[in-house]
Parts: C-alpha cells; structure tokens; sequence
C-alpha cells in the first residue's frame, strides 16, 4: 500500500496452525509506504505464526491502526511491523497471549514512533516488549502498558536495546505470578513497576560502568531509582541497599 491508500478494518484468523508450519500474518498489506495508513484489524494467529498488525515493513509516513491481536504458544505478535522506519507512526494496539509481544514492531529507526499499546501475556511465561527489541537513530516509544501472566516472563518496557538518540515512553508493568525480569536500556523514561518481589530481577543494560550515576529516593510507599532524566518505580518496595532491594535484585550490565 502506498501513497494515501487505507486499509480497512479486518477480521483475519490464521486458525489452528501447526508445529511445522509458520503462517505470516498481516492486517492490511505487506508494505506500507508514502502516506498509507492502516486500518482497526483482529488479527488471530496460530502456533508459531507471526501476526502483524497492519503490515511487515512500514516507512516513510505510513501509519498504523489502532489493532487486535491475538496469539497461543509459540505465537510472536508485533502491534504494527516487524520493521519501522522513517516517519511511521504505530497505533494503540492490543496484544493478548502469545510467547512474544512486540507492542510496535522488531526493530524501529529513523524517526518512527510507537502507540500507546497493551499487552497481555498467557501463562506460560512470554517476552513482553512494549515498543521493539530494537530502537535506533531517534526512534521514539509509547505509554504502554505490560500484564504479565502466571509464568516468568521477561519485560522491557520500551525496548531490549536502544540506540543513537533513540527514547522510550513512560509504562507501567505489572509481573503478576512467577519470577519476572524487568529490563531497561538506554532513555528509556519514567517506568514503573507495580508488583516487584523477591526473587525476580530488575536489570538495568548499558550501565555497568554508570552505576554510581544512579539515585534512589525511598518513599513510605515506593522507591523511586534514577539517572538523569530516567527513572522506574518501584511501587511497594522500600529498603533498596547497595545494590539490592527488599523484594528485589537490581542488576548493572554492559
């Protein structure tokens, strides 16, 4: 889809699927480029399908619908694209079940900016990521909002790894059963984490050689643990010492 073309707001169902087949889902085109837009789609998809919510690759000042998507075992969810780029924008997207939720795409540069999304993960355990894995040049993340399910799932509330003069949005996470890891990378905004506890792990990447840069404000009912203009709250959880947090593990990697 190109130049001002819309799409329109579709059902699709990938059905049952298989373990050795891999479907590849998209809610309105392979590609949108120029200025096309996506449309408000349901998009469903199988065991080890890969479901995108408008289209596989956006760029230039294509822009994506506001979609649902929904996926079992095995399913990756990608709120817009796999790829990013340009001036694309995504929509405020839901994401529900599936083993890896990417509330925007996989990776995003240029200038392309992410919804505001929602994702809701299976038991099981998930990877949840609220933009992308990847975030480049001056991409820029959504307010999302994580639900973790009763497995150990792994969060990152805007991306894994993020790059050049790229930013991420302020999210909320919330684990809920199961022993979770928390990641944060590079800008990655004012965060908060409702229901951090003991076991479970909040990692901070590229900031090995930066940990004393960090602050913690303790407060009667949160902790509050900064650098710069960045920060993730902890709510519920006091006595952060060293290091090491009452009901939870903080971690400083490269």
């Amino acid at each position: 889809m190109s130049g001002r073309s819309k799409g329109g707001n579709d059902v699709v169902d990938g059905g049952a699927g298989g373990i050795d087949t891999t479907d590849f889902l998209h809610g309105d085109a392979y590609l949108l480029e120029d200025r096309a837009a996506g449309g408000n789609d349901h998009v469903r998809g199988g065991p080890m399908d890969e479901v995108h919510g408008d289209a596989s690759t956006m760029t230039g000042h294509a822009r994506g619908g506001n979609d649902h998507l929904y996926g079992a075992g095995g399913t990756s969810l990608y709120g817009e694209a796999r790829e990013m780029g340009g001036n694309a924008r995504g929509g405020n997207d839901h994401l529900l079940g599936g083993s890896d939720l990417f509330g925007d795409a996989n990776w995003m540069s240029g200038d392309a900016a992410g919804g505001d999304d929602r994702l809701y993960a299976h038991a099981g355990g998930s990877t949840l990521a609220g933009d992308a894995i990847f975030m480049a040049d001056r991409a820029r993340g959504g307010d999302d909002r994580l639900y973790g399910g009763e497995g150990d799932d792994r969060f990152y509330g805007d991306a894994a790894r993020m790059s050049g003069d790229a930013e991420g949005g302020d999210d909320r996470i919330t684990g809920d059963a199961g022993r979770d890891a928390f990641h944060f990378s590079g800008a990655f905004g004012d965060d908060v984490i409702t229901d951090a506890e003991s076991g479970e792990w909040i990692v901070f990447g590229d900031y090995a050689d930066r940990q004393a840069d960090f602050t913690v404000t303790e407060h009667a009912d949160r902790t509050v643990i900064s650098i710069g203009d960045d920060s993730v709250t902890l709510l519920g959880v006091t006595g952060l010492d060293a290091g090491l947090l009452s009901g939870a593990d903080v971690v400083f990697i490269a």
